[in-house]
């Protein structure tokens, strides 16, 4: 049904359209649909006095595809306040290994391999990048921070997440997994 209005002259009649609903489709439907959702995490580490451990979120250079982060969660499996920062970075060096717990998470679907993969280990360099966030872990708790895609890795970045014991003098035990989707880079649609 249309609203009418009459104009000055009577001949004119305008007719407002009938509004029509409009939806974007669900990020997480169409991650579904796609088969490009993963999920993943290392094994715990074990830090010693004074060590610190890294947690690393890879799209390596020739993926192609974009990696855009939808949550991250940190665990502090320890007695010991841990110290977390995360950094968006392009280069990372060090005593890293490729930790291989890494799912698709869509069930019903074809599985893709991912192109991006988690890394994990000590005594990791950094260079270029700056701490972005920064929060600590209380004593055997868990933090889960929800970004919703809002964090882009594209081909050559790293999100890396360093953890480390806030008391000097205890040791800690430390672990972090990620979930993510993926869309290829010559276009706006997951593969």
């Amino acid at each position: 049904m249309g609203y009418e209005e009459n104009s000055q002259s009577s001949d004119e009649i305008f007719i407002c359209p009938e509004p029509e609903y409009t939806n974007d489709m669900s990020n997480g439907y169409d991650q579904t649909l796609r088969g490009c959702y993963y999920k993943g995490s290392c094994e715990p580490l074990f830090l010693t006095i004074g060590e610190r451990a890294y947690f690393i979120l890879e799209n390596p250079k020739n993926s192609g595809v974009d990696v855009f982060v939808n949550r991250g969660i940190y665990m502090n499996a320890s007695p010991a306040p841990i110290l977390v920062n995360l950094y968006l970075t392009a280069h990372v060096k060090g005593e890293i290994g490729c930790c291989r717990d890494v799912n698709n998470a869509n069930t019903y679907f074809e599985k893709k391999d991912a192109g991006a993969r988690i890394l994990g280990g000590r005594n990791l360099l950094l260079k270029g990048g700056e701490a972005n966030t920064r929060f600590a872990l209380a004593a055997y708790t868990t933090h889960v921070i929800d970004v919703n895609g809002s964090i882009l890795l594209a081909p050559g970045k790293c999100l890396v997440v360093e953890m480390a014991s806030l008391i000097p003098e205890m040791n800690a035990s430390v672990v972090s997994s990620f979930a993510w989707w993926e869309c290829r880079t010559e276009e706006s649609e997951c593969e």
